[in-house]
């Protein structure tokens, strides 16, 4: 659940960060998911950085990143910051390759 302060921080500025919400194991656990999920859906084409590798995250290969979506640590926020009526529409993994244009400063 995201503080009074947080859910402020988040309607003025449109973001939140929200530290330390993976164990140290969880972050290695999601480290893993993604590499063999990559590798597997991409095994006859090996990340070279020539083209973008992306999957959703969702079955049984992935079992971590599959609970997150309803899982508390995200659900119950997203909630808090859009209403009980939030559905999550899915998690993915992307190898991008050159400008992702997610930070236009660059």
């Amino acid at each position: 659940m995201l503080s009074e302060q947080e859910l402020i921080h988040f309607r003025t500025f449109g973001f939140v960060v929200l530290r330390q919400l993976f164990t140290a194991e969880e972050v290695e656990t999601l480290r893993g998911e993604y590499e063999l999920e990559l590798d597997r859906v991409y095994q006859d084409q090996p990340f070279d950085g020539s083209e973008r590798h992306w999957t959703m995250m969702l079955g049984d290969t992935t079992p971590l990143f599959a609970t997150l979506l309803e899982g508390p640590r995200f659900c119950e926020v997203a909630e808090q910051m859009y209403g009980d009526d939030v559905i999550g529409i899915g998690c993915d993994a992307n190898r991008y390759v050159g400008h992702s244009r997610w930070h236009p400063d660059h």
